[in-house]
């Protein structure tokens, strides 16, 4: 059924041309053409649905809030472009309900022969509608399989810039050397910035060596509407004689100069000092393993080149996105610099809200929460501007706060987590997150806080969202549903004793965020950055003690010392010995993690010692207190004070655990 509106006393069109006889072959074959070419009610629908699926995360409990995380793109490039915007999916449900009222119009009729038809016409659509889909709409559901970097990774550095950038859809201006100097000049440029690399070659006296040769591209205009000359290394008219390289450095590939700008708003030329830093910094790792004949590792190199791909796309993506936003005073290229100083300066702060620089050098600014190596429990986060149609609120501001007069940028832009582990998660990996992150800190005593989240029994909770992801890392495939083991005890050997973890009961409800508006100012940032610090911590706890690898087949009961043997069974040489394990219950609530354990003692009855690990804004960010029932002995009371503070060097609770009960 087209998707045309119905004119009065009219059928559909596309559903007359499915049973209508023909009275040539040459009519035939115009009726299928336009059978294939003109949208029906099946075709939009599908499509719509496509629309959809990519525009919105999963539908699941856990990202059903506005900072869900942006869920894995199948459709890139071209696929993604040729599907409709939110006001072509308007159109497109405006013209199918016109549609719709034109066929009920026909079917009210009295007139037989169109109401015979139009109902023979939708019987067929009914009875064959898989088939009645064109092969290339059922084949465009299929996410295009991503193109591979093997064929281009052995290319020459120069040749292997300029195939990149046209896979991305860049501008190439390639210039190889004159008059005898081993060196090429190459321009790739955007829409509104120009980047221009020069690439040396070391030849020793007599080498024949060709320079760093790259595909050629005609000259013409560029981005900017100049010419080509302006944008390449100008070389003197007079040769200048290499130099002679030592000899275990001749015949490699050096940068020579790399330097990138972009278009302002005002139509003037900007300097891009980041952007120019990080391509610099990657093609320098690139040129060291394309240097390394001998050493070179195929993964590494293929990791280089991977990552070059990476920024010219998120520098393609940011282009893209300043051309569309072509008249407005915001300018991402300078709000790229001025983000990129901002977690520089924050970098080099030691207050409360001080961000730790990535290792990864990419365009987007990102960092981390925690000092150390990058890992599950340190994840990733970079500022990122807004995609078309993508609307991510910024967090509520703090009414009490004074608005800061320094602005983080003008551009619309976000927070969001990097996925350094893709996995099965048909919402898209993010941070897992409590009910109330957002929230600032409250006066009441936490257990009432647990208490009043944990009436949403509905609710998915955060054991089991932490639990999944954890084994969609280590073994790539997750459960359905989040479930947490709750009768699996996890031993830890640390040294000295060893620690059996269980859990006590089911904890607070969990979310999964993803990305975050950025808000208005550095302040407000410096909360957000604090709040989502809090979560990183409160994950990295729990993780640590219940990591799947540590999952034994003890029960709780046989962690805890019952029904561990028989009454036959047990020496009674071994009752004046210390004990080897300790048995340790963990409880869940909003802010912190508290952890009940006997305290070491050869006591018959020990003391019960219940620690609270709760983050802090402070390093080690994480503090911990701790009380005990029965009260300990002055003694024991001392030295619980003093390893409570000394124990604390990180976020890994059975570290944290085993420095404790060491010191005791």
């Amino acid at each position: 059924m087209a998707t045309a509106p119905l004119a009065a006393g009219t059928a559909p069109p596309a559903v007359v041309a499915t049973t209508e006889p023909q009275s040539s072959a040459t009519d035939t074959a115009a009726t299928a053409s336009r059978k294939v070419d003109t949208p029906t009610i099946l075709t939009t629908l599908h499509t719509l649905l496509r629309a959809h699926c990519q525009a919105h995360p999963s539908p699941n409990l856990p990202y059903l809030h506005p900072y869900a995380p942006l869920p894995p793109a199948p459709w890139k490039g071209k696929a993604r472009a040729d599907l409709p915007s939110a006001e072509g999916q308007l159109e497109a449900l405006r013209a199918m309900r016109d549609v719709v009222d034109g066929a009920r119009g026909v079917l009210g009729r009295r007139d037989e022969v169109d109401r015979v038809r139009l109902a023979r016409a939708m019987r067929e659509v009914i009875t064959h509608e898989s088939a009645l889909l064109p092969l290339g709409t059922t084949l465009a559901s299929l996410p295009p399989c991503a193109p591979t970097l093997d064929a281009v990774v052995p290319l020459p550095p120069a040749e292997l810039l300029s195939v990149l950038g046209k896979r991305l859809g860049l501008q190439v201006f390639a210039e190889d050397s004159q008059f005898g100097l081993l060196r090429t000049s190459l321009t790739l440029a955007g829409s509104r910035f120009v980047v221009d690399v020069d690439l040396e070659m070391d030849a020793a006296e007599g080498d024949q060596t060709e320079p760093p040769t790259a595909v050629g591209t005609p000259a013409g205009a560029n981005a900017f509407g100049m010419s080509l000359t302006p944008l390449t290394h100008a070389f003197p008219t007079t040769p200048t004689p290499a130099k002679v390289p030592p000899t275990d450095e001749r015949g490699k590939v050096r940068l020579a100069k790399l330097t990138a700008s972009h278009v302002t708003p005002a139509g003037e030329a900007g300097r891009s000092d980041w952007i120019a830093q990080v391509l610099r910094t990657l093609l320098e790792e690139h040129l060291a393993c394309h240097n390394s004949h001998e050493e070179r590792n195929k993964d590494v190199c293929y990791a280089a080149c991977a990552a070059v791909e990476s920024a010219l796309a998120e520098l393609k993506a940011i282009d893209e996105l300043a051309e569309a936003a072509k008249g407005n005073d915001a300018d991402l290229f300078q709000d790229l610099e001025t983000l990129a100083a901002g977690v520089a300066r924050k970098a080099e702060d030691g207050s409360a809200t001080r961000l730790y620089p990535d290792t990864k050098a990419s365009i987007y600014p990102s960092f981390r929460l925690l000092p150390g190596e990058p890992s599950r429990a340190n994840p990733a986060f970079r500022f990122r501007p807004m995609g078309r149609g993508e609307n991510v609120p910024p967090p509520p501001q703090d009414d009490g706060m004074a608005v800061d007069v320094e602005p983080m940028c003008r551009g619309a832009w976000l927070v969001e987590l990097i996925d350094d582990n893709p996995g099965h998660t048909a919402g898209g990996r993010g941070l897992v997150v409590r009910r109330p992150w957002l929230l600032p800190e409250k006066t009441e005593q936490e257990g009432q806080d647990g208490v009043a989240v944990a009436s949403l029994a509905s609710g998915i909770k955060i054991e089991g969202l932490l639990y999944q992801a954890a084994l969609e890392e280590q073994r790539n495939a997750a459960p359905a549903l989040p479930l947490f083991p709750y009768a699996t005890v996890f031993t830890h050997k640390p040294g000295g004793m060893d620690q059996y973890w269980s859990l006590a009961e089911p904890g607070p409800d969990g979310y999964i965020v993803g990305r975050v508006g950025l808000p208005t100012s550095w302040h407000e940032f410096g909360r957000l950055a604090t709040a989502l610090r809090a979560q990183v911590v409160l994950n990295a706890v729990f993780t640590s003690a219940f990591d799947p690898t540590n999952a034994s087949d003890i029960g709780v009961n046989g962690a805890n010392g019952e029904g561990a043997e028989d009454d036959g069974d047990i020496d009674l040489t071994d009752l004046d010995k210390p004990p080897s394990a300790l048995p340790l219950t963990a409880t869940l609530h909003v802010r912190s993690v508290c952890v009940t354990y006997p305290f070491p003692s050869p006591v018959a009855e020990p003391p019960t010692v219940t620690l609270e690990l709760r983050p802090t804004h402070e390093l080690p960010y994480i503090t911990a207190c701790w009380n005990a029932e029965p009260t300990l002995s002055p003694e024991d009371s001392a030295k619980m004070d003093a390893a409570t503070k000394t124990g604390l060097e990180d976020v890994d609770a059975v570290q944290i655990l085993a420095r404790i009960l060491a010191a005791l």
